[in-house]
């Protein structure tokens, strides 16, 4: 019966300890998005598929997306297509997708100037 009790006390304090995110890399102040092709050069880096699992917003996508540019070097996303998409389990779970194309803009540029949005 001790053992239970102690089991249990135990259970409810460690489930309120809070950690820390191990994963603390540094992420780039910026990444700009466009749907479209900005008309200044660029660098195509590599294609880019972002989706979370579960039900979500389009901006639960922004930090993976930021961690994927700043492993490749990629200063902006143009193609950029976010849309809810069916899960393994179509009647169940729609989940939020983003592509698009990485690339790396060579020049100092403005993202809003060019029609893009920073996130």
């Amino acid at each position: 019966m001790k053992k239970i009790i102690l089991i249990s006390v135990s259970l409810v304090f460690c489930s309120n300890l809070a950690f820390a995110d191990e994963n603390t890399t540094p992420t780039q102040s910026s990444l700009c998005l466009f749907s479209g092709t900005p008309a200044v050069e660029f660098k195509t880096i590599k294609r880019i598929k972002v989706g979370k699992g579960t039900y979500g917003s389009f901006t639960d996508l922004h930090p993976r997306l930021h961690q994927i540019a700043d492993k490749y070097k990629a200063n902006a996303v143009i193609n950029y297509n976010v849309s809810q998409r069916f899960g393994f389990w179509p009647w169940r779970i729609v989940r939020p997708v983003g592509t698009g194309t990485m690339v790396h803009i060579n020049t100092a540029f403005d993202c809003k100037t060019l029609g893009g949005t920073a996130i």
